[in-house]
């Protein structure tokens, strides 16, 4: 499993609802933990490896947790926090967030979960909802810190580097897996 790097379309993607829990978004998620841990950090959302379904997993403090079809509302006073990104290495950048959220979703036993959390925790989720959305934390980064010379290089470098990135992902093509896992309907082909 891979982690696609900024600017790679599919993390552009507003992912889809899932409509069912089997052993193959169980492994994937299983999947998405070991390449996130590997690679130090702390969550990953779907389409960051090429899946276009809404599950994001993350270990907060040794707790390994993962996410299906979340739902969040944040609230609370805004915290500015340095923020990094897997699909944005080596960059660091100051995010406001709220610094509690209430969300729901659904984990990889079919359970719902509905949680107010805070923090941290309010805080990653709040940014592997947002990859879900296809929304990127440099979206939420202040026009001043944006034009730096320094984050304007890195961002330039990134787009430079795109050729190498794929277009077939570990668990099938991409409109396969949406065919499969959402409500999405196949074209009839004639």
């Amino acid at each position: 499993m891979e982690i696609l790097n900024y600017p790679h379309e599919v993390l552009r993607f507003k992912t889809r609802s899932i409509k069912n829990v089997d052993r193959n978004i169980i492994t994937c998620a299983q999947e998405m933990l070991t390449t996130m841990q590997a690679e130090g950090g702390v969550g990953l959302a779907a389409n960051q490896v090429g899946i276009p379904l809404r599950m994001f997993v993350m270990d907060l403090e040794g707790s390994e947790l993962c996410f299906i079809n979340p739902v969040c509302r944040a609230f609370g006073k805004t915290v500015e926090k340095h923020e990094g990104c897997l699909s944005f290495p080596d960059l660091q950048l100051p995010v406001k967030r709220r610094h509690q959220c209430k969300f729901t979703a659904w984990d990889l036993h079919g359970n719902e979960v509905d949680e107010t959390c805070s923090g941290d925790m309010a805080r990653i989720i709040q940014h592997e909802i947002d990859h879900l959305d296809g929304v990127l934390f440099i979206d939420r980064v202040s026009q001043t810190v944006m034009s730096q010379p320094r984050v304007l290089r890195e961002l330039t470098g990134m787009q430079d580097a795109r050729v190498k990135y794929p277009t077939m992902f570990p668990y099938g093509e991409f409109n396969e897996i949406l065919y499969e896992y959402t409500d999405i309907e196949r074209p009839i082909e004639e």
